[in-house]
């Protein structure tokens, strides 16, 4: 359920996973990562990576200097606005490990629901085992064996 309005959804378990970061100054203006979350049926998956701006999950690679977070150079250039958290400066992950674990969470994801691969539930439900920087927030069915 992702909350569209008049939309009832169907009555099958559809898996989600949500690849949020800590820096993302777009899940900020709209919430929060807790708000999505909040709204999907299990299972779900909340993959939440340290340090990790928005468009940094995409093609971005673009480091700005004196830790400026790089969805703030969107945010001025598109809408000429500077969202609060753009006052903070703290090192960034590097834009190379996100997109490595991003690679990661979706693999394992598609790989365990489309493939039925238990292996790769196995992994994507050690994923911040697998690396410090994540924060993992998952729940399954009831009744649904670990």
């Amino acid at each position: 359920n992702l909350g569209f309005e008049g939309v009832v959804p169907a009555p099958v378990s559809t898996p989600a996973l949500l690849l949020v970061g800590d820096a993302d100054v777009f899940e900020a203006a709209t919430g929060g990562p807790a708000a999505a979350y909040a709204r999907l049926d299990p299972p779900k998956y909340q993959v939440m990576i340290r340090d990790a701006p928005h468009v940094w999950f995409g093609d971005g690679d673009h480091i700005p200097p004196d830790n400026l977070n790089p969805d703030c150079i969107w945010f001025e250039e598109n809408t000429g606005s500077r969202p609060p958290l753009c006052a903070e400066r703290r090192p960034l992950i590097r834009p190379t490990r996100q997109k490595e674990i991003t690679r990661y969470a979706l693999l394992s994801f598609f790989d365990a629901y489309l493939k039925s691969d238990t292996n790769s539930l196995a992994l994507l439900n050690m994923i911040d085992k697998t690396f410090e920087e994540v924060i993992l927030r998952t729940e399954k069915p009831i009744g649904h064996a670990p």
